[in-house]
């Protein structure tokens, strides 16, 4: 019972409702939901319960689930004119490393570590005549709802040759984390506390070394807050689909983006200036420089400043070499929200 993903359920839900106002104006409304369930497993030499069972087994639950809702407004302005308003919200909450391991944890006899989850042990071994699992439980859940709001508003025109569109957008994120890591601590062991004095390659065992209660490292991690990150950014763009002729069109257009400067919703971060004098070091260059307008901070709410040169032009060719063939081309520049690498950010 070894297959990376034994137990997989997804159950999506959507509903649609259509409302005309009048021979102008219409109103549609659309609700999703979704939801998926699935076992996961943190190492590949690890098998799924029944046997091993936890915490044995690195197997764990991850629940991702996340409504989304829109509603959208569309006007006929006159026959060759439309406008349409939209406002949307998306949220996804991603619940990882579920397991129910933390039953087990004051059972270990490890002194003060927290029982709210279970240790994560790691096995190295360097002797070539055994070979030995490379992981004992899951370590600690962990949670992370994101959101996003949207909203859009689009001019579309029709005029001789050219279909014209205008708009405007803004798109605000949230991402509020909590990943706590390694709480009850993580431990890692190896044969060589078991070994004999210069023969770790042939002598020990890691799970000798664990009886024995000689961790070869340890850490633990201490989480003292949930981050909430916050960016947006606003985008106005412009586009031509303009026929030529009855054989060529071009498609021209350009996107222009404002990236928000990146935020906590507290201002509970900092970072490293090279430039700020450290007071606790004779003022020498180089100190921590925290957000807010509290005492000591430098009275922002970001350390990034605005920036205004994300222009993406775009440019697409269609030319129609004869009736059953048409050459099509097209070039761009595309910039990533500005959400990527999970928002860049580290455990606070």
């Amino acid at each position: 019972f070894s297959a990376s993903t034994p137990v997989l359920r997804r159950h999506p839900v959507n509903f649609k409702i259509d409302h005309v106002i009048n021979s102008k104006m219409k109103v549609s409304g659309m609700f999703g939901y979704y939801y998926r369930f699935l076992w996961k497993r943190n190492t590949a030499d690890s098998a799924y319960p029944p046997f091993p069972g936890q915490p044995i087994s690195t197997y764990k639950n991850q629940t991702v689930v996340g409504p989304q809702a829109r509603l959208t407004y569309t006007w006929a302005i006159n026959d060759h004119s439309i406008n349409t308003l939209v406002a949307a919200y998306n949220r996804t909450n991603n619940a990882n490393n579920v397991t129910s391991n933390a039953q087990y944890t004051s059972k270990l006899g490890i002194p003060g570590i927290p029982t709210n989850c279970f240790p994560r042990f790691s096995f190295k071994n360097t002797n070539k005549n055994i070979q030995f699992m490379s992981a004992l439980g899951v370590g600690c859940a962990n949670t992370d709802p994101s959101e996003s709001y949207v909203y859009q508003d689009t001019y579309s025109n029709v005029r001789g040759k050219h279909s014209l569109k205008f708009g405007a957008d803004f798109i605000r994120y949230r991402y509020n984390t909590n990943e706590p890591g390694a709480e009850s601590g993580a431990f890692t062991f190896h044969n060589t506390e078991t070994s004999l004095p210069g023969f770790t390659g042939s002598t020990g065992h890691p799970f000798a070394s664990f009886i024995m209660g000689g961790a070869d490292a340890a850490s633990r991690s201490v989480y003292l807050t949930e981050p909430g990150y916050r960016a947006g950014e606003f985008g106005f763009f412009a586009q031509d689909d303009w026929r030529v002729t009855s054989k060529l069109t071009l498609n021209l257009g350009v996107r222009w983006e404002i990236p928000l400067p990146k935020s906590e919703a507290w201002n509970r971060q900092s970072g490293f200036d090279a430039t700020m004098p450290n007071p606790g070091a004779d003022n020498i260059p180089g100190a921590l420089a925290f957000l807010g307008k509290c005492s000591g901070c430098i009275n922002r709410t970001s350390f990034q400043d605005w920036y205004f040169k994300e222009v993406a032009p775009r440019l697409g060719v269609a030319y129609q070499i004869s009736k059953n063939m048409v050459l099509r081309g097209r070039y761009g520049i595309s910039y990533g929200p500005p959400i990527l690498n999970n928002f860049g950010s580290q455990n606070l």
